[in-house]
Formats: structure tokens, sequence, C-alpha cells
């Protein structure tokens, strides 16, 4: 939060920066400020489901980079995301084994929200 890689409108997971908030902002002071003005007001509303199934892991590292991290922490999660595998188990059957090509790896401890916000910007 202190460094400055979210944008000043990223909202949903920040302190004082709820989704709510972020419809009453949008609400208030733009559209209402658009109207009483007799200013064309257009809404984009960008809703961002499947980044982490969709996200191309070499684009984060890349991304990391850019944001000057460097060393063994580009290193290790660079080889945490890469050769993914997972397996389909449901009662007794199993499928094959799949290789994961792009997403993250929901519910890991690495959080990306970082990255994601800059590859918005």
């Amino acid at each position: 939060e202190n460094l400055i890689f979210f944008h000043s409108n990223q909202f949903g997971f920040r302190r004082g920066r709820s989704t709510t908030q972020c419809i009453q902002l949008l609400d208030f002071r733009f559209i209402r400020e658009g109207f009483l003005k007799r200013k064309l007001t257009v809404c984009i509303l960008l809703d961002v489901s499947k980044a982490y199934d969709l996200t191309l892991r070499g684009h984060i590292i890349e991304t990391m980079k850019t944001c000057g991290f460097r060393g063994n922490l580009s290193n290790f999660i660079g080889n945490f995301l890469e050769d993914r595998r997972f397996l389909v188990r449901y009662q007794n059957m199993h499928l094959k084994e799949r290789i994961q090509e792009t997403g993250i790896p929901q519910g890991s401890v690495l959080n990306f929200q970082t990255i994601c916000s800059r590859l918005l910007m």
C-alpha cells in the first residue's frame, strides 16, 4: 500500500477502497456532475473475471522486472508458476494428468494483485 504499485482508482481489496465506495464515487462524483453540467457522460465497467485463470505467466515475470523485482524473488515466482500440473479425481475415477498452461494457482500464498493492477494501468 505504501509503494506506488496501485493506481489511485484501484478498488476492491484495498483498505478504505471497497467496491461499494467505488460505485458511490462513480455515481456521485462523475455521473451526477456530468448530468448537472449537461456533458456527455460515459461509464465503462470492467469485470476482470477469469483473471487468475487466463493470466500469461511470462507476462507476470516481465511485469515484476519492470516494477523492480529482480533476483531470487522473481526466480522463485517463476519456478512456482512453471510446469504446473493437475489431476481430476471424482469418486473412483481418475482423469489423465494435465499441464496448466496459463493462469495462476488459486489459493496459493502468492498474491498477484500488484501485478494484475499494473497490467491494467
